[in-house]
């Protein structure tokens, strides 16, 4: 019997199904894009919306029946829910409450964001509010914050700080300081200027307390070099803590900052190689056992501070393989430091510290163990330069940044990509233009990014924040929608498309169709 067409068809799909083809194509998608809706609870009494688009706009709400708006996430997340998409129109009043910076998420997605203002009751902007201050502090130190304000009239300044409301009573132009002591942690703190019991300006600075620094010291018994080790950290704002050989197996001293043996660590070289290949930080002054092959130093005894011994005594060449880098006091070898992993080690030759810290008009000047301490300090902890400016600014005021210039100089500023001078103890930037500026500050171990609003005192909608609507739509290339949004300006997307025929249902349904036909004539014929 001669096999039919349609059998031939169905052998073809089969083969096609057992080699398991893909087929891939690109389709071009005309522009659409996202109306991002805003059901926060400040966002109740807004009006409904349908804007004028010649393009088709998607909803996508975000804010209802949670606490805090997070405008960031919901920017993020409707990217990711329509990747083919050409704009966003954001519906908010820009109260941001918790989550990502929204600037940060708008200039991550790559596409434009515009914005329409919610339709709210109409208050003239009477008041006007920059702050400064530091974005991280350590535990224990108290966050100094300054408030220039500007109203025309008396005021109030509220300050939301943790689970406390601090209010304050103000009237024209000035300056108050706020401070207070925060628990470790990332911590939001808003401003707000109110006037008449109507909110005319706030502000929300974000605050990173860091855990306070932890310094080990793992000795039998307390000694000399212990008690001024331990004050000399101490003063640096230090927590030091005590440990005896037989507690060293505790985990929280693996997680310090710094370690001090005072006595031969040689039993918990594994502990110690742990450490450092996670790039811990080891001072140690005792004699080392020779067997400790990754401590390359072997530390005599010295019983005075004179005279030079060869360098061969007491450095291995493991030592010199890694570049021991020498500690000096008056020309004299004191000590080595070395990496080992990611970690550095602090290897000393003489061991009694201690009378480097003694007054003593013959051999031990007074300062030599803090400038010994400073200099080892300086190089095992990088300390970050405490930087305040303000993220806001009315136009005509001069952008300030004050910085603390003692502990490391700061190696470049760029406003604008342009490179500017630095001098003295601040940099100044005289009466910017109206707009989003951005800057970077190169320090030496790392820089700084962030960017400034210029805006225009003009007649804004209470409650409104308006800045942070403009800085999200400025960083997207977008704007206001009713006035900013160029037809021109979008492009058609491309999008993706892969078929597998084995897990295509189209296919299979047409494959079985097929089957069903072929039965139906084989039946047919039959009869």
């Amino acid at each position: 019997m001669k096999p039919r067409i349609t059998q031939w068809i169905i052998l073809g799909l089969i083969i096609l199904m057992i080699f398991h083809p893909i087929f891939y194509f690109k389709k071009k998608v005309s522009p659409y894009g996202i109306l991002l809706i805003d059901q926060s609870e400040s966002m109740k009494e807004a009006n409904r919306i349908k804007p004028e688009s010649d393009f088709p706009l998607k909803n996508f709400y975000f804010g209802a029946d949670k606490k805090g708006t997070d405008i960031g996430e919901a920017i993020l997340a409707a990217v990711k829910t329509n990747p083919n998409a050409s704009f966003i129109v954001l519906y908010s009043d820009g109260s941001n409450t918790k989550g990502k910076n929204p600037i940060e998420a708008a200039s991550e997605i790559g596409i434009p964001v515009y914005f329409i203002v919610p339709e709210l009751t109409e208050v003239t902007n009477k008041g006007f509010i920059s702050v400064y201050g530091p974005n991280s502090v350590e535990e224990g130190d108290s966050a100094k914050i300054t408030v220039h304000y500007k109203t025309p009239n008396t005021a109030c300044l509220t300050i939301h700080y943790e689970s406390e409301i601090r209010k304050t009573d103000i009237k024209r132009e000035g300056i108050f300081d706020f401070s207070y002591l925060p628990s470790a942690g990332r911590k939001n703190i808003q401003f707000n200027l109110l006037i008449e019991n109507d909110t005319a300006d706030k502000i929300n600075w974000s605050l990173d307390v860091k855990k306070r620094r932890e310094l080990h010291i793992i000795s039998d018994t307390p000694t000399w070099n212990h008690k001024f080790i331990k004050r000399y950290f101490e003063d640096k704002g230090w927590s030091v803590y005590r440990n005896e050989k037989d507690d060293i197996i505790n985990e929280n001293i693996w997680s310090s900052d710094v370690i001090c043996f005072l006595s031969d660590p040689v039993k918990y070289r594994e502990n110690i190689d742990n450490y450092l290949q996670k790039g811990g930080k080891i001072i140690v002054v005792s004699p080392v056992s020779p067997d400790l092959d990754f401590l390359p130093v072997i530390a005599p005894v010295l019983s005075k501070y004179s005279g030079k011994l060869p360098e061969s005594y007491y450095l291995k060449a493991a030592g010199l393989r890694r570049n021991a880098k020498t500690l000096e006091i008056t020309e004299e070898k004191v000590g080595y430091m070395m990496s080992i992993g990611k970690g550095t080690v602090i290897q000393f030759t003489y061991l009694e510290l201690w009378k480097l810290a003694l007054g003593s008009e013959q051999l031990y000047p007074e300062n030599f163990f803090k400038e010994l301490m400073d200099k080892i300090l300086h190089e095992l902890i990088v300390e970050e330069i405490p930087i305040f400016y303000s993220k806001k600014l009315s136009e005509g005021e001069d952008f300030i940044i004050r910085f603390d210039r003692n502990k490391k100089s700061i190696n470049a500023f760029f406003w604008n990509e342009k490179k500017i001078p630095i001098a003295g103890d601040s940099i100044i930037i005289k009466k910017p233009t109206v707009g989003l500026h951005h800057f970077k500050i190169d320090l030496p171990s790392h820089s700084i990014e962030d960017s400034v609003l210029i805006v225009r005192e003009t007649t804004d909608k209470m409650g409104i924040d308006t800045l942070m609507l403009k800085g999200i739509a400025e960083v997207s290339k977008g704007g206001q929608w009713d006035k900013d949004f160029k037809r021109e300006n979008l492009e058609f997307k491309e999008k993706e498309i892969w078929i597998n025929l084995r897990h295509n249902w189209f296919f299979i349904i047409f494959l079985l169709l097929l089957l069903f036909f072929d039965w139906a004539l084989w039946m047919k014929r039959t009869k």
